[in-house]
């Protein structure tokens, strides 16, 4: 039967106001979770071009059309002038050209675009640019070669500003890190120029001065005694105040040496580190390349009344990484670089000890000092297991775990109250102690203790708690895609079962619960009661009971059932926006952690015997 009604005929009495709400709640408030085959972002990327090998050719034009677009969204349309950013700006799709009396215009495309494409998504894109995009193409371009193109003064000061908490590329920590080099030989090469003219202005003014000392000794000698001892007098006084005028030259001349050779110790240890995290990187050890480089931009924050301890943790970390290199080149059998790193590796924890760079007992109030003797004695016990100094090894581990752990202690546990205490997020309370270096310190330490026949729950505990710790910051920051994923990576480490990175039945059955509500009591209160396990048992429940099922007993359920609770949390997308996902859709469970995400089941049969058993003894295994 068709209609008599026609497409043309007007909307009848609140039509218009739903179809509005329609579009709004189904479109423009959750365009990115909707956007099914991609529409929205296929433009939103054409102007935005957010894919790394993009950006290099096309920053520069992705900021001229934004904006372009910027002037046509706010005017409502801007003339057309032909030009070849405008045809771009036309096939993205997000603004059409029409003529409007004698001239044509551009204009939005139309009013969902104009909602969902407006001024805090342009301000954001813009925002994401880089300030000094321009300089960093050419110097790319020049093969990382033409120190002409690197920043200086302000513009390196805005830059370093813009890439805090930045995951910045490999070459973007380049390019800050020579701008930074550079900034530093040219300011020790500026000094060395003022202090040689301040020498020879403060030599002219010696003379000067001296000559008229002189010239008044002999005046008034003259007048007083005879002619022989006048002389003697002036070549007296003329001795006395040479010396003195000598003396505070050469304290002067000694101080500026000094300051220079301090000043030029320090750079050639920045750029050793340097040297060694681009050889890192060239050998594919990319995170230990990333840690490098994150000392070297860490070490400028140290205050030069801290020099020592800023040498401590480069010349630490220059070790480090003469360490992993030389592991790398033993693995390809080149046993003479290998050699040669490894004597590096040695003569940097030699260094530390001959300087004596550290005070007898670090302040536990000072972060920079505990945390990079921390860093100092995890290298050495690092150096020491590989030499098979066992027992000196375990010793230089034990002293940076109390270090560490009574700094940890100093600072107030998570202000929320779960089963197992959460400590303060260590990488947040200072500056030198990455995450991966908690984390890899705890794990060296936990396999040396395992090796030897020595225990180490204390140190597995510990790393937990650092796990934790890391997961209420995701949660606090609403970084839910990462939340989700330390999750995961917590339940397989509680499990012992990271290097398979998946859980069967008889692990989930063994958990402790203390650990599991511990992990429940984050995601719910973190979430306002959104998400979590129990959450996700109480939709699974809702249901059993809806179909008059007897409760609790998952392990009966027969798959209709599953799909329900599966198409009500949503199991098949990734949703990480706490306002746009279905209630109880994170956490996800943990399929496979594989190239470090979880994973959804568009393309497969998500109800399996595996999953449903994994899901029933998970909801059934504790009081939630």
């Amino acid at each position: 039967m068709v209609s008599s009604a026609s497409v043309f005929d007007p909307l009848k009495k609140g039509e218009k106001e739903w179809i509005e709400k329609l579009v709004r709640s189904h479109i423009i408030s959750n365009w990115e979770a909707t956007d099914e085959p991609e529409h929205l972002k296929t433009i939103r990327d054409a102007l935005s071009e957010p894919l790394r090998e993009r950006i290099l050719s096309n920053e520069q034009r992705s900021a001229y059309l934004l904006e372009l677009y910027q002037q046509v969204w706010q005017q409502g349309e801007v003339v057309a002038n032909n030009s070849f950013e405008e045809g771009k700006l036309q096939l993205s799709g997000l603004v059409v050209k029409q003529r409007v009396g004698a001239f044509p215009v551009l204009k939005v495309y139309n009013r969902i675009y104009h909602q969902v494409f407006n001024q805090d998504w342009i301000e954001q894109e813009l925002a994401a640019l880089r300030p000094y995009s321009e300089g960093f193409r050419a110097w790319v371009a020049s093969g990382c070669q033409d120190e002409s193109l690197l920043l200086r003064g302000k513009a390196l000061k805005d830059a370093q500003a813009w890439a805090k908490r930045k995951n910045l590329s490999y070459l973007d920590q380049q390019f800050l890190a020579a701008s930074e080099k550079k900034g530093i030989e040219e300011q020790i090469a500026q000094e060395k120029l003022e202090a040689e003219l301040d020498r020879e202005r403060k030599d002219r003014e010696a003379t000067h001065k001296r000559n008229q000392v002189l010239t008044e000794a002999n005046r008034k000698a003259q007048r007083r005694i005879q002619i022989g001892a006048v002389v003697l007098s002036i070549a007296v006084l003329g001795a006395i105040f040479s010396g003195v005028v000598a003396g505070k030259e050469v304290i002067r001349v000694k101080q500026a040496k000094t300051d220079h050779k301090i000043l030029k110790e320090d750079i050639e240890t920045i750029n050793r580190l340097s040297e060694l995290a681009a050889e890192l990187q060239h050998n594919h050890l990319y995170s230990e390349a990333k840690e490098a480089w994150g000392q070297v931009s860490k070490s400028t924050l140290i205050p030069e009344d801290k020099r020592n301890l800023k040498q401590a943790m480069l010349l630490a970390s220059i070790s480090l990484a003469n360490q992993q290199l030389s592991q790398k080149y033993q693995e390809f059998e080149k046993d003479s670089k290998a050699t040669e790193r490894w004597n590096e590796a040695r003569q940097r924890i030699k260094q530390i000890k001959e300087k004596n760079l550290f005070p007898s007992q670090p302040n536990l109030d000072v972060p920079e000092e505990w945390a990079i003797q921390v860093h100092f004695k995890r290298v050495e016990g690092r150096l020491l297991r590989t030499e098979g100094q066992i027992d000196k090894a375990l010793k230089s581990y034990q002293e940076a775990f109390d270090i560490l752990d009574k700094a940890w202690q100093k600072f107030p546990n998570v202000d929320i109250d779960t089963e197992t205490t959460i400590p303060s997020f260590i990488p947040q309370k200072q500056s030198i102690l990455s995450t991966n270096a908690v984390e890899n310190f705890h794990r060296e330490y936990i396999e040396l203790l395992s090796e030897n026949g020595r225990d180490s729950q204390i140190i597995k505990d510990s790393l937990l708690n650092h796990f934790l710790a890391e997961l209420h910051f995701f949660m606090k920051s609403a970084n839910w895609k990462d939340a989700d994923l330390k999750n995961v990576r917590i339940m397989l480490y509680i499990a012992n079962r990271e290097k398979e990175g998946w859980l069967n039945r008889p692990h989930i059955k063994n958990f402790s619960c203390q650990d599991l509500r511990t992990l429940n009591t984050l995601w719910v209160k973190h979430s306002d009661g959104k998400f979590g396990f129990s959450v996700q048992k109480q939709i699974l429940d809702k249901i059993i009971a809806e179909r008059g099922l007897p409760k609790g007993e998952y392990d009966e359920l027969l798959d209709e059932t599953w799909y329900e609770w599966w198409e009500k949390v949503n199991w098949y997308a990734e949703i990480f926006n706490k306002n746009k996902a279905e209630e109880g859709h994170l956490p996800l469970a943990p399929w496979n952690t594989k190239e470090n995400r979880t994973v959804t089941f568009r393309r497969e049969e998500p109800v399996t015997d595996w999953r449903k058993s994994f899901l029933s003894d998970l909801f059934s295994r504790c009081d939630w």
